[in-house]
């Protein structure tokens, strides 16, 4: 159930007009809160000698902003952004968009009219035109067209009732919005949204420390409290109405949602928090992402895989010549990749580097400092490294081969050397 609620007290400032007949009425100063409605009403006249022909009245509201604006496709001799019109095919605006309506009946002479969902450029002095056959006519006179004043939101809603709510049971929450316009219809009423969400909230520690969670809870019976990561139970299950879970010497495989959870025989409530852990960079745990460096060709490639929270920045040195990320000369290259918390950053150096060169990789980040270093004269080779693997394996795959076939030729000899049983002597003899 919503209610709204709206408070206006107009007060109309006539013109009698240089122009006999062309009479203008308006409210001349409106103060409106930014995201609301207001509605400004207005009377006009026009002289009834000069309406010859029988041709349909458009009417336009202009916001007085000297934007060159068009109107029935004829440029406007008066600038101004169009922001309301009786003429369907009239452009508006585009800051106008539909929130801009006419509410009086322009047949009428009522020239009233509203804004809907009030923004800050709505502010601003605005006149009217209107035109018929040829009757062209703007009320500008300065000193009667209405002004818009834009402030801040102070108004917010409120829920007018606060009930018991108990689980299973239907409950009535009553909430009251404010609003500016004095009449009901649909369009004109704020539309009012429910949000109900789990109160939600972070903590975040550093690897190494030791924090407490208290959880209190009240009910009658007296709830019952348990503490829950994910969806795992820890094991610290008490009935009473407080229940504290220390985690000592964090690590960061801690992390993750705590949820504390009270419930009695008439329901259960329940209040997450989210921990998150930093910790200093380290080396990768992924084995296809291993941090080394060898030698290729006639160059030196080389990878650092590092992860921490928050992520690290790694940076390379060469002689304790810093190598920016991303760089790339005519025999250096640099780049990197981020997956969530763990970055890898490659290097390339093609041509002939001093054999007592000292490469190192450098993670950081505001916990830390992580430094791996690698000397050249220590590099193995790609083709080395490929080629001891296989000549291990062949000779392996030869010595296996003598051995079955020796295994072979002994048992088919021992075979051979076997005593004849009776059976087999008679066969023999047959």
């Amino acid at each position: 159930m919503a209610q709204w609620k709206s408070t206006s007290f107009w007060k109309l400032t006539g013109l009698q007009s240089q122009f006999p007949g062309y009479d203008f009425k308006a409210l001349k100063a409106v103060t409106v809160q930014r995201g609301l409605c207001v509605h400004i009403p207005c009377n006009f006249t026009y002289p009834a000698s000069e309406d010859l022909y029988p041709v349909k009245l458009y009417v336009y509201w202009v916001k007085n902003d000297r934007v060159e604006s068009y109107i029935r496709n004829t440029r406007h001799e008066n600038t101004g952004s169009i922001v309301a019109s009786s003429d369907k095919d009239q452009s508006i605006a585009p800051f106008a968009g539909n929130r801009f309506q006419l509410t009086g009946n322009p047949a009428e002479g009522d020239c009233s009219f509203r804004i809907n969902d009030v923004q800050n450029q709505d502010a601003g002095q605005y006149y009217f035109r209107i035109e018929k056959g040829q009757i062209k006519f703007s009320y500008r006179d300065s000193y009667i067209l209405p002004v818009v004043s834009v402030t801040e939101l102070t108004e917010k809603p409120k829920i007018l009732n606060s009930p018991e709510v108990v689980l299973g049971k239907s409950v009535t929450l009553i909430c009251q919005a404010p609003g500016t316009c004095p009449w009901k219809e649909s369009r004109s009423q704020p539309q009012i949204s429910w949000n109900f969400s789990m109160h939600e909230e972070t903590l975040v520690v550093r690897e190494g420390d030791t924090f407490s969670l208290l959880c209190e809870a009240q009910g009658k019976p007296i709830p019952s409290v348990t503490w829950m990561k994910n969806t795992k139970t820890q094991n610290n299950h008490i009935h009473g109405s407080k229940d504290t879970l220390q985690l000592s010497n964090i690590k960061s495989e801690d992390a993750g949602m705590y949820g504390c959870q009270a419930e009695n025989p008439h329901g259960s409530v329940r209040k997450n928090l989210s921990v998150i852990v930093q910790y200093a960079p380290k080396l990768s745990k992924k084995p296809q992402k291993n941090t080394t460096c060898w030698r290729k060709d006639n160059g030196i490639l080389c990878n650092c895989s590092l992860h921490s929270k928050p992520p690290p920045q790694i940076h390379w040195q060469l002689d304790g010549m810093t190598v920016a990320d991303n760089s790339s000369t005519a025999n250096l290259k640099v780049s990197s990749s981020v997956q969530k918390n763990e970055v890898t950053s490659s290097l390339i150096w093609t041509g002939s580097p001093d054999g007592n060169l000292s490469i190192i990789c450098l993670g950081n980040n505001s916990l830390g400092v992580y430094t791996m270093q690698f000397h050249l004269s220590s590099l193995k080779t790609a083709s080395s490294e490929l080629i001891v693997p296989l000549v291990v394996g062949l000779i392996l795959m030869k010595v296996l081969f003598c051995f079955m076939f020796f295994f072979l030729a002994f048992w088919y000899s021992n075979r051979r050397k076997a005593p004849l049983t009776q059976e087999g002597r008679r066969k023999q003899k047959e």
